[in-house]
């Protein structure tokens, strides 16, 4: 799985590519985010399902979990404000369940870019 993440300005991005007839669920999130999506996904946020066909943004609310089916390769990317200054911080900020992530498998793929 590739994950990137971005450290920039107290904000925290993390994009997830998530290949085409995936299912992925997410951990616990404990924070409100801005999720950003590009691709044909059903995505189950909280108890709600949102479809996006091309582009979106929505906003989700703290102690969610998610579960996302994409119909073609589609980017999903999170964001959070936060002091984190390394990935496994904001990685911790966002969820207690943060050794289930897939950014933290042996054999993921990370893509890190820290700004000042």
């Amino acid at each position: 799985c590739l994950t990137h993440h971005t450290i920039h300005n107290g904000i925290y991005s993390r994009t997830v590519l998530i290949p085409a007839g995936t299912i992925v669920t997410g951990v616990l999130i404990k924070v409100p985010t801005t999720v950003i999506i590009s691709g044909r996904v059903n995505i189950f946020i909280g108890d709600k399902v949102v479809g996006v066909d091309g582009y979106d943004v929505v906003t989700a609310g703290a102690n969610r979990k998610q579960i996302v089916y994409a119909e073609i390769d589609s980017y999903v990317t999170l964001s959070f404000p936060t002091e984190a200054k390394t990935v496994e911080e904001a990685e911790e900020e966002m969820t207690d369940e943060y050794e289930q992530l897939q950014s933290r498998l042996e054999d993921s793929v990370n893509i890190i870019n820290i700004g000042e």
